[in-house]
């Protein structure tokens, strides 16, 4: 609903950091992977990129939310292998 009014940055204003780690392993499945090999590739690395980044700047506690973090680094390396097989 939020996006019919302005759909520039509704999720972010709606939800925050820890429930877009929630939501990223499902960004890496197969329905949502780009169809091109080097962009596929880049989504891959920059999923992995920004959980990190979010961890890092203490957006997301890696320690509270170690399972959705740890699922969301699982998808990238999964995403990553069959990408490249």
């Amino acid at each position: 609903m939020e996006r019919q009014f302005e759909p520039e940055g509704a999720f972010e204003r709606i939800l925050g950091a820890e429930e877009l780690v929630f939501a990223l392993p499902r960004f890496l499945s197969a329905a949502w992977l780009l169809p091109d090999f080097h962009d596929r590739l880049a989504q891959i690395s920059l999923v992995s990129r920004l959980v990190q980044w979010l961890c890092s700047r203490e957006l997301v506690d890696s320690r509270w939310h170690r399972h959705a973090v740890m699922q969301t680094r699982a998808a990238a390396e999964k995403a990553r292998r069959r990408a490249t097989t």
